[in-house]
């Protein structure tokens, strides 16, 4: 907790941002429970910190963890700088998320101020900030990696098609922090599958939607609503923003929820890049791992009575080998085989015949 008083109640100053960015950044803080108006302590000459709420600290560092905004003084309000977070349980570790995007260094003057002091402020004066929020008593064991990705862009030639095909932009498409980003080779792979599957009219359900541009790429070639959710709240505001930026919003309907619990429709095409099932915890990238396979079995148990009839069909990311987790009313064929830092398989899942 801080140990000074806060003085200080405005927003986060955002004018200097482009257009772009300044979506980003609003899709990025209002799940973390940011809205318009901060409360901040006055740090040093130029400097001001806000606490996260504790939701939104544990949305970047998991259960219990702790977060702060840091801003600059610049033109009446605090241009954010960068999140600090830390993480106390299973291990500490340390986090910082920058928000200095790319047109604040295409400013001169800003550029400057941030190379020369903030720069400087962050190398000088990083013992001084963690006895100011009471993180000097903690031993940190490790780094947090949670980049914000300002201009990220599809990478694969099949995808820009399937845009400009479409009339939509293919310009940048930010990832949020702690989301699945669209650029990865198991990501693309399935898409690669399901667009020769999809077809105008069908229902469809993306399952663990990530950065949200599959959602939207769907919702493009089957003309119709495409129902997208995750149990990261980051990864609803990064699909929205992508359908905001697709012109997609009309037809992608996103919210919270943990596999199918929040599910009460019935699909023609459903679509789970699920995280790869381990028998080992690991807390530091929960987006790719699935301890024990937990998800995966409850997702394939409950498949069926998602399903809207004989035709409907799962496209699922995993490992090859999922046998032990179909239930006896399901029936899987491997469409991929491919190796990318591990062994992977697409699977197409459908009922079996009665």
């Amino acid at each position: 907790m801080l140990s000074v008083t806060p003085i200080v109640a405005s927003e986060p100053n955002f004018e200097i941002y482009n257009e772009l960015e300044r979506r980003t950044l609003r899709a990025f803080f209002e799940p973390l429970g940011m809205g318009e108006k901060l409360t901040w302590i006055e740090y040093r000459e130029h400097y001001g910190l806000a606490e996260l709420p504790h939701a939104g600290a544990e949305l970047l560092g998991g259960d219990h963890a702790e977060a702060y905004l840091v801003g600059y003084r610049w033109e009446g309000g605090y241009l954010p700088l960068s999140i600090l977070f830390l993480r106390l349980k299973p291990d500490v570790k340390f986090g910082v998320i920058s928000l200095v995007a790319p047109s604040l260094l295409s400013n001169p003057k800003l550029k400057t101020e941030i190379e020369e002091k903030v720069m400087k402020f962050f190398n000088e004066n990083a013992e001084d900030l963690f006895h100011t929020v009471g993180w000097e008593k903690f031993e940190v064991t490790g780094m947090l990696d949670r980049p914000l990705y300002w201009r990220e862009k599809p990478d694969q030639t099949f995808v820009s098609k399937w845009l400009l095909e479409n009339n939509r932009p293919t310009s940048f498409l930010p990832v949020l922090p702690t989301v699945y980003p669209y650029n990865n080779p198991y990501s693309l792979e399935l898409l690669e599958q399901i667009e020769r599957y999809a077809k105008k009219g069908m229902k469809t359900l993306v399952l663990g939607c990530g950065s949200g541009l599959d959602a939207s790429l769907l919702s493009l070639r089957t003309q119709t609503q495409v129902d997208a959710i995750d149990i990261n709240p980051l990864a609803i505001a990064n699909t929205r923003l992508i359908a905001e930026l697709l012109g997609t919003s009309d037809r992608v309907k996103t919210w919270v929820s943990n596999g199918f619990e929040k599910i009460s429709g019935r699909y023609d095409l459903i679509v789970f890049d699920a995280p790869l099932a381990v028998t080992e915890n690991r807390p530091d990238d929960l987006n790719r791992f699935d301890h024990g396979g937990k998800l995966l079995k409850s997702v394939l148990g409950d498949l069926p009575k998602y399903f809207a009839d004989a035709s409907s069909r799962m496209y699922l990311m995993s490992r090859p080998e999922i046998d032990s987790y179909m239930p006896s009313a399901l029936k899987s064929e491997i469409l991929k085989a491919f190796t990318a830092g591990t062994n992977l398989g697409i699977h197409q899942i459908m009922l079996r015949p009665s």
